[in-house]
């Protein structure tokens, strides 16, 4: 999906999740039940900045990893690891998850809201969907927890993964 290399499959899930979720989709064809969550893909896109955290479990193996957009850059790391600037810019990425998305590479389908909650003090409408994030990887069932005032995505749950975004005082880590 993105030409960036990752130390584990754990991680290259996370970065494709995390991008599906967060390209923008102009001018995409996708299921019309999905409007509300491709409208939070434009939100996340728009974001000046993010920090997101990943708890992945395959194998039997818990893996974090954590991803900041800052100052039009790019930033993770794996566990407690150093933070590294990743080789591709934000605007770069998104470009690149909507032409996957454009392209038909990778797939959102059968949105439906099923709920409210709450995180972190923002109310959010959970929405679930079917990704099919490309790469190899095979669909799966996906929830979100979009902001109701901002349409942004502060929590994101799939097998396997669960994924927390904020906002607001984001700053770049020093790599």
């Amino acid at each position: 999906m993105m030409p960036i290399r990752t130390t584990t499959p754990a991680c290259l899930l996370a970065l494709g999740l995390a991008a599906t979720l967060s390209s923008p989709a102009r001018s995409v064809e996708v299921d019309a039940s999905c409007a509300a969550v491709l409208k939070t893909m434009q939100a996340e896109a728009g974001a000046q900045s993010f920090h997101k955290w990943s708890e992945i479990e395959a194998g039997g193996r818990k893996t974090r990893m954590e991803l900041i957009k800052a100052g039009g850059s790019l930033y993770s790391r794996n566990g407690e690891g150093p933070w590294s600037r990743l080789p591709i810019s934000a605007a770069e990425l998104d470009k690149q998850n909507a032409e996957a998305l454009r392209d038909g590479k990778s797939k959102i389908s059968a949105c439906r809201r099923v709920g409210l909650d709450t995180v972190d003090g923002t109310p959010t409408t959970i929405f679930e969907y079917t990704t099919s994030p490309g790469g190899g990887l095979p669909p799966m069932t996906a929830r979100a927890w979009i902001g109701v005032a901002d349409n942004l995505p502060y929590r994101f749950e799939t097998a396997g993964m669960t994924q927390k975004t904020v906002f607001k005082g984001v700053v770049a880590p020093k790599p």
